[in-house]
C-alpha cells in the first residue's frame, strides 16, 4: 500500500509517540485524522502538520469511551470519504498508580479498555470502510511490558499489552475477509519527552545502566514499513533498547489451535 493519498487514523496522535507517527504520515502524503484527548496539544499537532503542508484533522475523543471511539472514525469517514490506515497507538498508564489488586475494578478496567479494549473496537469499526475502498491497514503500538512472564508493577497494563499484541497476530484471516493487514509495533521504552523526564530524575548510576532509548525515528520506520508491505500481516516488531529489531512471529500459520 502506498501511504500518498490515503487516509489515516492516528489515536493518541497530541504528543509523544503518536504525534511523531501522524506527523510521518503527514510528511508521506497521507490526510491525517488525529484523535487523542488532550485538545490543546492535538490542535497544536495539527498546525504542525498543516505548517508543513500536509492535510489533517483534529477529534477529541476520550478513547476509554466506545461512543466516543465511534464518533471519532465516524468524523474521519464523513471528513475525508473513508479511512486506508489505523494506528493504534494510544495507550499508557501502567506507571500511575494504584495498580492491581489496590485499584478498584473501575481504575484497572480503564487501563485494559485504552490498552486493549479500544485498539479492538476501533479495528472493528474500520472495517467496513477499508474494505469498501478495497484495502486497509492496521498498525497497533504494543509495548514489551507485555512479552516475558517476570513481574510488572502494572499487571492490567502488562495483561492488556500481551493481549493487543496477541489480537495483532491472530487477526490474520482479516486479509481474506475484508481485505485488512494487522500488524504490530513492540517497543522498549521510547524516546519521548516523559522518558527524558523520568531518566534525568533517576540517580546518574541509575541513568548509567540504562540502554538507550528507542528512537522515536526507528518506531515511525517499522510504522511505516508495516503499511507499506503488503506481506505483511500477523508480525510484531520487537524495538527492544540496546538490540536489533527482531520479528515475534513471522508465520500467519503459527498458533491456530484452540486448546
Amino acid at each position: 500500500m502506498r501511504i500518498e493519498d490515503k487516509v489515516a487514523i492516528v489515536t493518541g496522535a497530541a504528543v509523544g509517540s503518536g504525534q511523531a507517527i501522524a506527523e510521518r504520515l503527514a510528511d508521506e502524503g497521507a490526510a491525517v485524522a488525529l484523535v487523542d484527548i488532550a485538545a490543546r496539544e492535538g490542535e497544536e499537532t495539527l498546525r504542525r502538520i498543516r505548517d508543513r503542508g500536509g492535510k489533517g484533522v483534529f477529534r477529541q475523543a476520550d478513547l476509554t469511551d466506545a461512543a466516543e471511539v465511534g464518533a471519532a472514525v465516524d468524523f474521519a469517514v464523513e471528513t475525508f470519504g473513508g479511512v486506508d490506515i489505523l494506528v493504534n497507538n494510544a495507550g499508557g498508564g501502567g506507571h500511575i498508580p494504584p495498580h492491581f489488586p489496590d485499584a478498584t475494578p473501575a481504575q484497572w478496567g480503564a487501563l485494559l479498555d485504552l490498552n486493549l479494549r479500544m485498539p479492538l473496537l476501533a479495528t472493528q469499526l474500520v472495517l467496513g470502510t477499508m474494505s469498501r475502498r478495497g484495502s486497509g491497514a492496521v498498525v497497533n503500538i504494543g509495548s514489551t511490558a507485555g512479552l516475558g512472564t517476570g513481574y510488572h508493577q502494572s499487571v492490567e497494563y502488562a495483561a492488556a499489552k500481551a493481549g493487543l499484541i496477541r489480537a495483532s497476530t491472530s487477526l490474520v484471516h482479516l486479509r481474506r475477509t475484508h481485505s485488512v493487514r494487522v500488524n504490530c509495533v513492540v517497543p522498549d521504552w521510547i524516546e519521548t519527552d516523559r522518558a527524558r523526564r523520568e531518566l534525568a530524575a533517576m540517580s546518574e548510576q541509575e541513568r548509567a545502566a540504562q540502554p538507550p532509548l528507542v528512537p522515536l525515528r526507528e518506531l515511525c520506520d517499522h510504522v511505516v514499513a508495516l503499511i507499506t508491505d503488503d506481506a505483511a500481516v500477523g508480525r510484531a516488531i520487537v524495538l527492544d533498547r540496546g538490540h536489533p529489531p527482531r520479528v515475534l512471529n513471522d508465520d500467519p500459520d503459527q498458533g491456530r489451535g484452540e486448546g
